[in-house]
């Protein structure tokens, strides 16, 4: 029914243009044409390149608070994952973390602007006097911009849920080793990366 609506839509939009003198294409060309643009396209489309993608990012979320952590994010050509090797921020306990992405939909919305959505994982690990591990699911979606083919900037918001599991041996009666759910939250990144 979306494509039904989609070329009705197109149809009228089109419809002077194909029919004109002047045209260059025919009517059932030009409603292709213009599909072909709006539609969803897969991640490794242009909407990102296919070539190695390494940068960086800075991430936050309530959970976790601020100042957030930075990332190293990584590209890896025929591997259909986006990844984010993570350091903890500020004053709390020091940790790192992994995640992966892979992107389910990528879209261009005007040229060198494009959307973008995905589901992935992380894990957590923090160290100190309070050890403990996190992981969970996560679905990214936001924004992508290639003023140029080499730079891409980019913005997303990632709702994401796991489990906390505590790895010390010192925990005090009230607290629990292990929580599920844990999360429930959205957290953002904004980032840069270079492609080759």
């Amino acid at each position: 029914m979306k494509k039904i609506l989609l070329a009705v839509a197109l149809s009228a939009v089109c419809a002077p243009f194909a029919f004109s003198q002047t045209s260059p294409i025919g009517f059932d060309a030009a409603i292709r044409e213009a599909a072909a643009y709006l539609s969803p396209r897969p991640a490794h489309s242009p909407v990102h390149p296919g070539g190695l993608g390494i940068g960086v990012l800075w991430g936050a979320s309530p959970d976790y608070g601020f100042p957030g952590n930075v990332a190293l994010s990584l590209k890896i050509p025929s591997v259909p994952v986006f990844w984010g090797i993570r350091l903890g921020l500020g004053d709390g306990p020091f940790w790192m973390g992994l995640q992966g992405d892979y992107y389910i939909i990528g879209s261009e919305m005007i040229p060198t602007l494009s959307w973008f959505l995905g589901i992935g994982g992380y894990v957590n690990t923090w160290f100190g006097s309070r050890p403990a591990i996190g992981f969970g699911v996560r679905a990214p979606v936001g924004l992508t911009w290639h003023p140029i083919s080499l730079f891409e900037f980019f913005f997303n918001v990632a709702p994401q849920i796991g489990a906390h599991v505590r790895t010390g041996s010192g925990l005090s009666y009230d607290e629990d080793r292990f929580t599920f759910p844990y999360g429930g939250y959205f957290g953002f990144e904004i980032g840069l990366r270079l492609w080759f």
